[in-house]
């Protein structure tokens, strides 16, 4: 009888402890944007100085920023740089920009493809990728957005380790599915 309890016990602890998992918080930036995030993760600085949001859990080794830019204000960085036959200001020319440059701090196993999607209406490119980063030790595994926002440009940026990428590339991709752009950054 109590070796009946005690795995009925067990089998409890498990699937309360599966759903924490499932559980996930609203997040809003500003008036700009919302993300839904998994629950057992926590607002944190350092992560990157452009981003808006960065959450992590660093026993889970998982993290998110999302970096939001001006439409207007990029077209002046273009404009000054001559880079606008480079980089056009859209969505491809934006993806191509921060891809170019995010491969340089990286040694990849393959270059990354975008993939055209719609998150919540709005234009987005996703892509997933592997690669070492200076300063650790085993491979990342990176999932990501660019979303195009009605006067900004959003990246939705997520990584973990790439020994994990089955245990989290759900998590990822759904805090990427949840974006959504507020209505005040539409004006």
């Amino acid at each position: 009888m109590k070796i009946k309890a005690a795995i009925t016990a067990i089998a409890m602890l498990l699937l309360v402890s599966c759903g924490d998992d499932e559980k996930t918080e609203t997040v809003k930036i500003g008036g700009k944007y919302l993300l839904e995030l998994s629950s057992y993760l926590t607002k944190t600085k350092g992560l990157n100085d452009d981003a808006s949001l960065e959450y992590q859990n660093a026993i889970r080794e998982l993290y998110v920023v999302v970096i939001d830019e001006d439409k207007a204000e990029l077209q002046k960085v273009l404009d000054e740089n001559e880079l606008y036959d480079i980089y056009p200001n859209d969505l491809d020319g934006y993806t191509k920009l921060v891809t170019e440059n995010f491969e340089k701090g990286f040694s990849l196993d393959n270059p990354p493809v975008s993939k055209d999607i719609k998150i919540n209406g709005l234009s987005a490119k996703v892509m997933s990728f592997e690669g070492k980063v200076d300063g650790v030790q085993k491979m990342v595994y990176y999932k990501m957005a660019f979303v195009e926002g009605k006067n900004r440009y959003y990246q939705v940026m997520t990584w973990t380790l790439a020994e994990r990428k089955e245990k989290y590339e759900p998590v990822m991709q759904k805090m990427i599915d949840s974006f959504k752009e507020m209505d005040k950054s539409r004006d």
